[in-house]
């Protein structure tokens, strides 16, 4: 019987439970399973929902997983469909449209949180945690998830991405980095780190590949462009200018395809073609997307990675140079690329060693399972470390300076939003956010804070919006603003406190960004504010509000002045330096 005909009987088997039990059904959905081709998406997401609609009767237990917003737009993606094989599984999404079966439930970012998200799981799902892969990128999180009802957990990959990593590591239990040369970096007093290969931000992708072309007619395959971005610095476009001389050089000889910007069908066949293909890794290394898909592809991996500011990702932590791939450095390219090119042998032995690997021991259910097992042992630990606490009055104490951060956990996940700026509406929505949280603060920290984010409030949530605010704290204060006149309200909540370091930086930075500062006068009017000045006082319940120049294209000045300084800053006064120094750097650079 086709496995479409007999998924079809299985849901009418369930329907009338009285002719099957239940449990007896389960074991026909796993034998299915078992027989299923890998390509069949779709039984394993009708196996997922048949058990999220009986978990009550059944009595095989397996994990079960709340999803955040990797898969937001679409569930469920590469990233996930070998979780459904493991456990029970259901995904949040901010889309309406995408919220229409068990597996799916659907939340407001301004008027939910995961309390009440809760409150929707079907009857006997209990997370054993939540998990967001690549959470730094934009990925919006539910209000309240800093108080979950079970551990959160997030990989994390794109590093430079530093000023929302720093609030995400305040939220999360438990944090992924891609490599282990950033875990330090992403260690906080208020969470673990569990080393898992990629961060499980990408395993194998075998499942986008079919059968390997027998004869494969790309000798060397490069599929990057030259692109002079922060993370890879001149890296990419200085191997890709050798790689043109070296294909004029054995023009005639080898086949060297150089080629960038192809669709996804594209670029899969040229790899499927290809005996060696060439990557780049930039600073979020050691390795990335095109490290596994040259790899599930049966070419050999030819690669590169860079390093720089003091940080070495291992480009051999998970894989063996000469064994699995083949590591080079611009130096050393072209020699190494044509005494590969003398061995075909070894060439075929190298991407078959490297394809095998990461098959067979990297794949995405085999990583899931890692996590799995890491964080029960990590929380029966914690378990067990709980009930050996001897002294009540220090468990007291703590559980009052945990409850005290937890209530920053929602401004942490707001400010993180704001912090995309390159998402105009996820940053708009999270200063819609923080405005609903300034009353927990007092009156200074209230109007600094407030002034950093009131461009973005008064653009769009309008000036009714502001001024009630405001009034809540101060009426009167509140009627002196001028309806239409952003800059006269900025000038007159800086005048408030003119004289507190977070108003300057503020004031100087809106003013920056509006062009309201003369240029000759802005080096000496922040000089006097800022030049060589500690400000011991800042933690992250201040919001700084970074210079967002519309002239600064040059996106290598943020990331090598302002996003890995602050990811390497280790403390508060260290995080103070990086946007102070920001800040003077553009106000001196005329």
């Amino acid at each position: 019987m086709q496995s479409r005909e007999r998924r079809k009987e299985l849901l009418e088997l369930e329907q009338n439970q009285s002719k099957t039990d239940i449990n007896e059904l389960e074991n026909y959905w796993i034998s299915l399973i078992d027989d299923r081709d890998n390509s069949d998406w779709d039984l394993l997401i009708e196996y997922n929902r048949f058990r999220l609609r009986n978990l009550k009767q059944l009595s095989r237990k397996r994990p079960a997983v709340l999803i955040g917003a990797i898969n937001d737009g679409y569930f469920p993606n590469f990233h996930t469909i070998d979780l459904l094989g493991i456990a029970d599984v259901i995904s949040l999404t901010t889309k309406k449209e995408e919220a229409d079966s068990i597996d799916r439930i659907k939340y407001s970012l301004l008027n939910d949180s995961i309390q009440s998200i809760v409150s929707r799981f079907p009857l006997g799902f209990k997370p054993n945690f939540y998990w967001d892969s690549q959470a730094e990128h934009g990925h919006p999180q539910p209000m309240g998830l800093s108080n979950a009802p079970f551990p959160t957990v997030c990989g994390i990959c794109h590093m430079f991405f530093s000023p929302a990593i720093k609030r995400l590591l305040e939220v999360f239990d438990y944090v992924l980095p891609v490599g282990e040369a950033f875990d330090q970096l992403c260690l906080t007093q208020n969470n673990q780190i569990l080393r898992v290969p990629f961060g499980l931000n990408w395993g194998s992708m075998d499942h986008l590949y079919g059968e390997e072309f027998n004869d494969k007619d790309i000798d060397v395959s490069v599929t990057f462009s030259g692109s002079e971005s922060g993370p890879y610095g001149s890296l990419r476009a200085e191997i890709l200018s050798k790689l043109k001389t070296l294909k004029e050089k054995l023009s005639g000889k080898y086949n060297i395809e150089i080629a960038s910007g192809l669709s996804k069908e594209e670029y899969n066949q040229i790899l499927l073609r290809s005996k060696i293909s060439v990557n780049v890794v930039g600073l979020n290394g050691p390795y990335n997307y095109r490290t596994c898909e040259i790899m599930n592809s049966g070419a050999l991996l030819f690669q590169a990675n860079v390093n720089s500011h003091n940080l070495w990702p291992d480009s051999e932590e998970l894989f063996k140079s000469g064994e699995h791939f083949v590591s080079f450095e611009l130096e050393n390219m072209e020699d190494k690329l044509i005494d590969l090119l003398s061995n075909p042998q070894l060439v075929f032995q190298i991407a078959k060693n490297g394809k095998n690997k990461l098959e067979r021991e990297l794949n995405y259910k085999n990583l899931f399972n890692r996590l799995i097992e890491k964080v029960r042992d990590s929380e029966q630990q914690k378990t067990i470390s709980r009930k050996s606490q001897k002294n009540p009055f220090a468990d007291k104490f703590k559980k009052a300076v945990q409850s005290q951060e937890n209530k920053l956990g929602d401004f942490h996940i707001a400010v993180f939003l704001w912090e995309q700026t390159n998402k105009q509406t996820l940053r708009d929505i999270g200063a819609g956010l923080i405005s609903k949280m300034l009353h927990q603060f007092d009156d200074s920290k209230f109007f600094c804070n407030l002034l950093a984010i009131v461009p973005e409030i008064f653009e769009n949530f309008g000036f009714s919006y502001l001024k009630s605010l405001v009034a809540i704290r101060n009426k009167e204060f509140a009627d002196s603003l001028p309806p239409n006149d952003l800059r006269q309200i900025v000038i007159q909540i800086y005048n408030l406190q003119h004289d507190h370091v977070v108003m300057g930086y503020n004031m100087i930075s809106i003013a920056m960004e509006s062009g309201w500062i003369d240029k000759q006068q802005l080096p000496s009017l922040a000089n006097q504010a800022f030049g060589g000045k500690e400000w011991h006082q800042y933690d992250s319940s201040w919001l700084l509000r970074h210079p967002l120049l519309s002239e600064d294209v040059n996106q290598n000045i943020l990331y090598n002045k302002f996003q890995i300084p602050l990811l390497l800053a280790s403390g508060n006064i260290e995080i103070w330096r990086v946007y102070r120094d920001y800040l003077l750097y553009f106000a001196n650079d005329n």
